[in-house]
């Protein structure tokens, strides 16, 4: 994944731990192990689940770990990460995600109740019990797309594709530090 190298330097240092909420094919993942030293990632559905673990493991990524499992939960067992992305938000951050961020972590997530006008929201984690919340876009993302047909199986994979790399640079520069003014 060359293109992962763009926010490396400035991203995660190579010790930092990333879980990431929806693997879907595995590409973000991909590209977090790239900018991360371990990535752990949860997949609601069990043949999507499945299939990145393959794809990842046939391509060597040996610092990924898929979980078939409910992400609203995050993976306690390996918590606390230093960033937290969740590919498919809902109407509030899910306080068990926040609970799992170590002090100074971050969490990138869509957040409304609508979720074709979801608000994409970084959660930094201050204290054990403190944290500060921004709004990043304040207006609807996720229906970017909303036009493609599913059953128009090149154009859906096509635009998936797009929006994997779009979204995983975008979740690089929110992560860093310097992501959104302070």
């Amino acid at each position: 994944v060359p293109f992962s190298r763009t926010c490396a330097p400035k991203a995660l240092p190579q010790s930092q731990k990333v879980l990431e909420i929806g693997a879907g094919s595995g590409y973000a993942a991909a590209v977090l192990s790239e900018i991360a030293g371990q990535v752990y990632t949860v997949e609601r559905i069990g043949q999507l689940a499945e299939k990145a673990a393959s794809a990842l493991t046939d391509l060597g990524y040996s610092n990924v770990h898929v979980l078939h499992g409910d992400g609203t939960l995050g993976w306690k067992e390996h918590a606390p990460y230093d960033a937290i992305i969740v590919a498919a938000g809902g109407p509030d951050v899910p306080e068990s995600l926040k609970e799992q961020l170590k002090i100074g972590g971050r969490l990138v997530i869509p957040v409304g109740k609508d979720p074709r006008v979801q608000e994409l929201v970084r959660v930094t984690r201050l204290s054990d019990e403190k944290f500060k919340s921004e709004d990043i876009i304040a207006r609807g993302f996720s229906d970017t797309f909303a036009g493609i047909n599913p059953s128009d199986v090149a154009a859906f994979v096509t635009v998936q594709v797009i929006a994997a790399v779009l979204a995983t640079y975008f979740f690089c520069w929110l992560l860093r530090d310097g992501g959104a003014e302070e």
